[in-house]
């Protein structure tokens, strides 16, 4: 048996060391010293050898390249004796093949575990990055859903306040709105009784004013009286007053007659009963019970009213439509008084069945505004921050279209088309050319689908400029020269204006304003009230 190095005891598998006592028998030989020795650690050896043959049969080969693990099964096995074991691995073919390849297998175990070793630590700290990142994330996604959730916190809190002042808002102006409705029924009442018979007890002319209803050919041709007209007395000298002092007293003492006749007549006309206050209720409850609901949509809009452009709230509900004007905004506390009266619908409600037809609009060059023609001939317009507002009101409100007069589908994207869109779509052309309407039907139907409207001055209804002859006592409308030439506009007929309009056009150098022939628009606020006021 060759000697081996012995290997440090630090290096050696922590086995079970067997301990001899001196005082056992001298007899006891060697071969039960190896197996009493080497009893724990045999099982293992031959554990290994077994489990890595396939890896040791090519490593573990004798001088003349036989396999040493084939031709060793034998003691390999678990019946053979510790002693053979040992003889076999102390043989000189074993020993000269463990110190020629077991040691670059050692090495190359060594270099192996080494770079295993290498790829592990780089697997744990790709892990561990990966994990740090994980969690990173997370702790990131944590703070987001955080800021979120105070975010949505904040909003809520907001949009509850907002509610609520615009339940408050809405109360409130649903007290002025009842409030001036009774006022209005209250001066209808008093102008009915008055008017009637005893209009010639009153020395003073009454006031009238243009009513919004309009025709079937959208004509305004009645005038209503006006309890807000005034001949200005400020402007009138104090001595003047003086003067009138018998009048006024006159008319009191006659004011004074007509209201004791209104009580006498109001008395007659209502019934003795105690009915009258259940009925009362009841109607109040229906009114109530037709407008109330959930608001479904309310947003920001302004109220167009001539010249004037008021702030306030829209709100539709389940059945009905409620504008309220903000009465605490600048721009509305600005307002002369004496203009309020004269604007309707400041505090307006419309139920769904009272519209009947909705139209797009612009307002100051914008797509953004709406008109609504309801069931009592009147219109009101409402101009909103933009198109898509407008869109989401029209859906909210009911499917009329533009009406039924123009042979239109009543369905929402009706109200939403262009004016082009609506001329294409029309049967107006066709009636008009088979002379089933008249020229002025006509003429207000472009005007109507155009965006023409009475409630922005801006954008008033217009009429052809067809006169040429305006010297003759007489006019002959069969004479070709009695019309103007209408194939080119009005600009353009005198000769010296259409050459001076073509230069400019032409000659035109401006980067920020595109050229054009005219500067003076024929439809603005302006103009309107001049025309108006000469007619």
């Amino acid at each position: 048996i060759v000697d081996q190095p012995r290997m440090s005891e630090s290096k050696l598998p922590n086995y079970t060391k067997t301990t001899f006592d001196s005082n056992e028998p001298s007899a006891m030989n060697i071969t039960e010293k190896l197996e009493r020795t080497l009893s724990n650690i045999a099982p293992f050896l031959r554990d290994i050898f077994t489990e890595f043959s396939h890896i040791l049969t090519k490593t573990l080969v004798g001088s003349h390249g036989q396999e040493l693990i084939p031709n060793g099964l034998h003691a390999l096995k678990e019946t053979a004796s510790v002693v053979e074991l040992v003889m076999l691995l102390c043989s000189q073919e074993w020993q000269n093949s463990l110190q020629k390849h077991a040691g670059l297998a050692f090495i190359e175990l060594v270099n192996e575990g080494r770079v295993l070793a290498h790829a592990s630590k780089d697997h744990v700290v790709k892990v561990a990055n990966e994990a740090d990142f994980i969690l990173n994330r997370m702790r990131a996604e944590d703070i987001r859903k955080a800021s979120e959730f105070e975010q949505l916190c904040g909003q809520t809190t907001s949009e509850r306040k907002e509610e609520e002042e615009i339940c408050d808002h809405f109360i409130i102006s649903s007290r002025q709105r009842y409030l001036t409705n009774a006022s209005r029924l209250k001066e209808k009442f008093l102008s009915q009784m008055i008017n009637d018979k005893t209009t010639y007890l009153n020395s003073s002319n009454p006031f009238w004013k243009l009513d919004p209803w309009e025709d079937d050919l959208r004509r305004r041709r009645r005038l209503i009286y006006n309890s807000n007209g005034t001949l200005h007395d400020e402007a009138i000298s104090n001595s003047s007053i003086n003067e009138n002092d018998d009048d006024i007293i006159t008319t009191l003492n006659i004011d004074e007659y007509l209201l004791k006749q209104i009580k006498q007549k109001v008395q007659n006309f209502l019934p003795n009963n105690n009915d009258d206050d259940n009925i009362s209720q009841v109607d109040e409850k229906d009114i109530d019970q037709e407008f109330s609901g959930p608001i479904r949509y309310s947003t920001e809009c302004s109220l167009i009213c001539g010249i004037i452009s008021i702030h306030g709230t829209l709100a539709i509900t389940q059945n009905a439509m409620v504008f309220d004007t903000n009465e605490e905004d600048e721009n509305f506390k600005n307002l002369d008084t004496k203009i309020l009266p004269y604007i309707d619908n400041l505090h307006g409600k419309w139920h769904f069945n009272e519209i009947r037809a909705i139209f797009s609009r612009r307002y100051l060059l914008q797509d953004k505004a709406l008109e609504i023609f309801v069931s009592n001939r009147t219109s009101v317009m409402f101009a909103f921050t933009d198109r898509t507002i407008v869109k989401k009101v029209v859906n909210f409100l009911p499917r009329v279209g533009v009406g039924g007069r123009y042979g239109l589908p009543q369905q929402r994207r009706t109200s939403l088309a262009s004016p082009k869109q609506l001329f294409r779509s029309a049967n107006m052309t066709q009636r008009w050319q088979r002379r089933e309407i008249s020229n002025f039907e006509y003429l207000m139907y472009l005007n109507t689908i155009s965006g023409r409207s009475y409630q922005d001055l801006n954008q008033y209804p217009i009429f052809p400029w067809i006169i040429a002859d305006y010297e003759s006592e007489k006019l002959d409308l069969n004479k070709p020269a009695t019309y103007r030439d209408l194939s080119k506009p009005i600009g353009a007929l005198n000769p010296t204006r259409k050459s001076f309009f073509v230069e400019r056009y032409n000659n035109w150098e401006s980067d920020t304003i595109p050229a054009f022939h005219y500067s003076t628009h024929y439809s603005t606020a302006d103009f309107t009230l001049y025309w108006l006021i000469r007619l």
